[in-house]
């Protein structure tokens, strides 16, 4: 070859070297805010004409927060525009795939692009983008969950970056919601953007940025206490130290109830065509744990103390059947609705136990009311908290609905790992009172007869000499009596006779009134009230305890000869034992023991439980 071809050769080539090559087309892929809706000067009318524009506020790093118990949970929009450079991102059958992590739960699948969940904006008009979409669902290497979802350009839209000029055009893809339980705590829901193009090297973002953040799956509420409060039986008081304490864990957990809408102007997220929602409701059940003769009574709202102001930050909550009242044993339960919560900042809720009967004062703590009247039971009352509404019946008194957006998980106890659950445990104990009274010597043989009885000297207000007199004797309550029988039966070669009967006719077997004499509707014994009845024994049911105690199914005895314990439901107690026969009798004080437990080192004492 010669040199002078050779010149010619290198030349031609360092030519074609020089030429331009073909720009690559880029798209640009951004979240845009769930929660704030777009900004002021880009409103989101979503006119049918495609005349407004799409562009909104860019979420946070994390995307929207979700709750990581919610299955119906909106993530953050994505919006993709061209970025006004050669090719166009939006060339004819260009196709975008977008990858989500998690499942889609509402819509459950996409078959068109419709207004609801696609923003299209093309500064041309109707003459300029036209997409089709589609999603599938599937799986994950490792078996995760993923919803995948294709837009295919189906007229091509105008060159030009919406974000920064009036000419150009774009998509967002919104108003998506997912299911947030496979996320763990602190793990984000993210979408994967790819393009495919015919124009060779078309990127998402330049290559720099593939997977984006749409939502941080967070827990519900933190900083949760449950103390529990004390009280007495009988005491015509109420309980102390009893409260809940939980935090909101990030701003808006607790949703307030919105309205379907067509313009971002009317809907709570602030873009168009998003869905109508419902309240998170906040649960409060004590099951029929509340012992007798105690009210709770639960206000008809709750709120935090900031939100007694309209500028002030918190939540409040209110009953969807006003206050509710719940005495003994009965199921005892409340539901809630979120029906205000400042959604720039989180809240911290405390409640203690109100001092009376009714609505208590809504103040810098709210509280529940809790009384013990003066015939009351003893026990210990248990209180579960917990959110909804649920997607199923979880465990007691729950909030159920399958179709509410948001919704939440089944389950609503601790012993799950995904769970609405706030708090559970012991809310409150009443400490039983109590007088023990023993009568040494009780029999119904040999024409013997023994009477035994009981007085309640609670109402000796004023007396000087006893304790609580001077303050009103405030300790006064009214109770049951539970005799406690240990002996044999003559009658029957001395076979042992051992049982107990108890008057309360709350108390399960309680026999009420018909035990003997100076008892109240229930069986109960008022202070100031002297309780009297013989131990008859003989073949007949007929009157006494020992004829109760048959009548009851207690015991088969006709004669009996022993002792008897009695334990009282009130302190104060005093009593005799009478054992005659014919016109001879004598009369013994019953002696009043003391202490819980009894040793052949330690014999029992003079006293009473509470009340010495």
């Amino acid at each position: 070859m010669s040199k002078k071809l050779f010149g010619i050769l290198l030349t031609g080539v360092l030519a074609l070297a020089m030429v331009p090559s073909t720009a690559w087309g880029v798209c640009l892929v951004a979240t845009s805010a769930a929660t704030t809706g777009p900004t002021a000067a880009t409103a989101d009318p979503n006119p049918a004409s495609g005349a407004g524009p799409v562009a909104s506020t860019p979420a946070a790093a994390g995307g929207a927060s979700l709750n990581q118990e919610g299955v119906v949970e909106r993530v953050s929009d994505v919006l993709i525009v061209d970025d006004g450079a050669a090719p166009n991102c939006f060339a004819v059958n260009n196709t975008f795939r977008l990858t989500y992590n998690v499942t889609l739960t509402n819509p459950t699948t996409i078959s068109a692009a419709t207004t609801s969940n696609f923003d299209v904006y093309d500064s041309a008009g109707s003459a300029g983008l036209v997409i089709l979409a589609s999603s599938t669902v599937g799986l994950a290497p490792g078996g995760t969950p993923q919803t995948v979802i294709t837009v295919v350009v189906q007229q091509a839209g105008t060159a030009g970056n919406i974000n920064t000029t009036a000419t150009g055009s774009g998509f967002r893809l919104k108003n998506l919601r997912i299911d947030s339980t496979s996320l763990a705590v602190a793990a984000n829901a993210t979408v994967t953007s790819s393009v495919a193009s015919s124009n060779a090297g078309t990127t998402v973002n330049g290559g720099t940025v593939a997977t984006l953040n749409v939502g941080t799956a967070l827990k519900t509420v933190t900083g949760v206490t449950l103390t529990a409060g004390t009280g007495n039986q009988s005491s015509g008081t109420t309980v102390a130290n009893a409260s809940f304490v939980f935090s909101e864990n990030f701003n808006n957990a607790f949703r307030v109830a919105g309205t379907a809408c067509t313009t971002g102007a009317g809907c709570d997220s602030g873009v168009s065509k998003d869905i109508q929602t419902n309240a998170t409701s906040f649960i409060l059940d004590a099951g029929t744990s509340i012992p007798s003769g105690v009210t709770v009574t639960f206000p008809s709202s709750i709120s935090t103390s900031a939100q007694t102001t309209p500028a002030g930050k918190g939540v409040i909550y209110t009953s969807r059947t006003g206050q509710v009242t719940c005495t003994g044993s009965n199921p005892c339960s409340v539901i809630y609705d979120t029906t205000g919560n400042d959604k720039t900042g989180a809240f911290s809720l405390t409640v203690g136990s109100g001092t009376a009967v009714g609505v208590p004062t809504l103040a810098a703590n709210p509280s529940i009311g809790i009384a013990i009247a003066t015939a009351s039971g003893s026990g210990t009352a248990t209180l579960h908290g917990s959110f909804g509404p649920g997607l199923a019946a979880g465990t007691g008194a729950d909030d159920v609905n399958a179709s509410a957006v948001p919704r939440y998980v089944a389950a609503n106890t601790s012993a799950s790992t995904i769970t609405r659950n706030i708090f559970s445990g012991t809310w409150f104990t009443i400490a039983p009172v109590s007088t023990t009274l023993m009568y040494s010597y009780v029999t119904t043989v040999s024409g013997f007869l023994t009477g035994i009885q009981v007085a309640n000297t609670g109402l000796d207000t004023g007396v000087p000499f006893t304790t609580a007199g001077a303050a009103g004797n405030a300790g006064a309550q009214t109770g049951g009596i539970k005799f406690w029988f240990f002996g044999q039966d003559p009658s029957n070669s001395n076979a042992p006779v051992v049982f107990a009967l108890n008057t309360d006719s709350n108390v399960a077997g309680g026999l009420g009134p018909s035990a003997g004499r100076g008892l109240d509707a229930q069986g109960r014994l008022a202070p100031g009230g002297v309780f009297a009845a013989a131990v008859v024994g003989g073949s007949g049911n007929v009157g006494g305890l020992l004829a109760a105690a048959r009548n009851a199914g207690l015991t088969t005895a006709t004669q009996f000869e022993g002792y008897v314990i009695a334990v009282t439901s009130f302190t104060y107690a005093h009593g005799n034992g009478v054992v005659f026969q014919g016109a001879n009798a004598f009369a013994y004080a019953a002696h009043v023991m003391s202490g819980t437990t009894r040793s052949i080192t330690a014999p029992a004492g003079f006293g009473e439980n509470f009340n010495n």
